[in-house]
């Protein structure tokens, strides 16, 4: 059953004129308007925007929001996330049997390296008598003195300097370790210094000193002296 569009009376006849007001049946798509027309069955009449190419009916729920606006984040919350996504996490101490494998690692290259001293030394005192002409005295103790003094100051220089540049030697780079102050911050020289020199005092007692690093605080008796402790890389090298 189709209504009237003026007065609302049923219309009998598709084409037939409405018999209660005598109006012609208006076809929905000439309105007079751009808009097309849709007889509803209680007699109202709704218009709507003809429909562009590729677009699709609107809905009465189109008008609402496809999600609800989030609730703005307070300074104290925004504060508190921020602060644990870039809290730093406590380092792990590293354990004696890293430390033990760095330091033989470190001693097996200085054990390398004074091999290339007491070539240079010896060299330097054959070029000498060949210059010369005469027999350089004592020329076995000369070279002894030289390459012990040459090999306690490469000991002394390497352990100092890798400690305070860069925490680490180039054992304890391939063991992922390195030195540290008690804060976590870099070792200044002169305690990196200080570290290196109580090595001789860790050495004592059939390296009781070492072994110290084997309780619970993982700390060598150098560490003490230095106030330094050793910590694990993660993530890096």
């Amino acid at each position: 059953m189709v209504n009237c569009v003026e007065c609302g009376a049923p219309l009998e006849g598709a084409e037939e004129p409405c018999a209660a007001c005598g109006a012609a049946r208006t076809p929905a798509t000439a309105n007079g308007t751009s808009l097309p027309r849709f007889e509803e069955p209680n007699g109202l009449v709704r218009e709507e925007r003809p429909l562009q190419r590729g677009e699709s009916p609107r809905h009465d729920h189109d008008e609402t929001p496809a999600t609800e606006p989030r609730a703005p984040e307070d300074a104290a919350s925004r504060a508190l996330r921020f602060a644990n996504l870039a809290e730093p996490r406590e380092p792990q101490a590293a354990s004696f049997l890293r430390r033990a494998v760095a330091f033989i690692l470190d001693l097996v290259l200085l054990s390398l390296l004074d091999g290339v001293l007491v070539m240079l030394a010896t060299s330097a005192v054959l070029l000498a008598e060949q210059i010369t002409g005469l027999r350089v005295g004592g020329a076995v103790d000369l070279v002894r003195s030289a390459v012990s003094a040459g090999s306690l100051t490469l000991f002394f220089g390497y352990f100092s300097v890798l400690q305070a540049r860069s925490g680490q030697t180039i054992g304890k780079a391939t063991m992922k370790i390195r030195v540290c102050a008690l804060d976590g911050g870099r070792v200044p020289i002169l305690q990196s210094a200080l570290r290196t020199f109580s090595y001789s005092l860790s050495t004592l007692l059939v390296g009781a000193g070492f072994l110290v690093a084997l309780l619970p605080s993982q700390r060598a008796l150098h560490d003490y002296v230095a106030g330094t402790r050793v910590v694990r890389v993660e993530g890096k090298q």
